[in-house]
């Protein structure tokens, strides 16, 4: 078997890197969604607007990232 050292995924069947991919973007939505319920925040949720803001702007940003990792 030959291995290519430049390229670590090129050794994985095609099944596991797609494997690795579902999971990194569901861990990244379970963390999005823990802090989300998770009753301390950075901001806490009884600040008008800027208590769920903090809490939507994490949302959008997991989603953001989950999405261009199941993309790329």
């Amino acid at each position: 078997m030959d291995l290519d050292v430049k390229n670590p995924d090129s050794n994985n069947p095609p099944e596991q890197s797609k494997m690795k991919k579902i999971f990194k973007v569901l861990g990244i939505l379970a963390l999005a969604l823990l802090y989300d319920f998770f009753p301390l925040d950075i901001i806490p949720d009884f600040i008008p607007l800027f208590g769920l803001g903090d809490d939507l702007l994490v949302t959008l940003i997991s989603l953001y990232f989950a999405y261009k990792k199941s993309k790329g």
